[in-house]
């Protein structure tokens, strides 16, 4: 086998390899552009793209009061994608972020993170919905982090780009007042 042959073969190992290390989904936590596991350590063709402009939250209140529920969504403007996955993590200073509930069955929640388990289809654009609910006792401040990745769905970490977007929120506002 020549050379030129062994290395491609040894490169399509790794991509086929690393395209399937998660199939059930990336490791809780993938939103934290500084953690290990993040989402740019797989899909890393491209410089991942930190507090990007293709990522926005729309819902998501500027003063939540505690105890409510707020629904959200998740948008990610992705003109050259074929296929795209979320990840999401809400931190509080005490530790209690709520909880989210996915709008669609291939995202899951636990706590106060949510993730997609399949790949969704984009046409120029993605939304994911989910319901936040706020605990009854809510310390601020609170930091949600976004994670999405816009892939070309070659099966491969080649060609893909992850965008990495965080919000904080520092006041409430008082159940009276709300």
């Amino acid at each position: 086998m020549s050379r030129y042959r062994r290395l491609t073969a040894a490169v399509l190992s790794f991509a086929a390899a690393n395209a399937a290390a998660f199939p059930d989904g990336a490791p809780w936590g993938a939103a934290l552009p500084d953690t290990e596991f993040n989402c740019g350590q797989c899909h890393f063709d491209y410089e991942a793209v930190r507090d990007s402009r293709a990522l926005s939250l729309v819902g998501l209140p500027t003063r939540p009061v505690a105890g409510e529920s707020y629904d959200i969504a998740v948008v990610l403007a992705a003109p050259n994608a074929k296929i795209a996955g979320l990840q999401m993590l809400i931190e509080a200073s005490n530790g209690n972020a709520g909880r989210l509930r996915a709008a669609s069955e291939n995202i899951e929640a636990i706590g106060a993170a949510a993730r997609s388990t399949t790949p969704d289809p984009v046409n120029g654009a993605i939304s994911w919905a989910l319901r936040w609910q706020l605990p009854t006792a809510l310390a601020l401040p609170v930091t949600i982090y976004v994670a999405a990745v816009e892939a070309n769905h070659d099966g491969s970490p080649f060609g893909d780009t992850a965008h990495f977007r965080s919000s904080t929120i520092e006041s409430t506002a008082s159940p009276a007042a709300a």
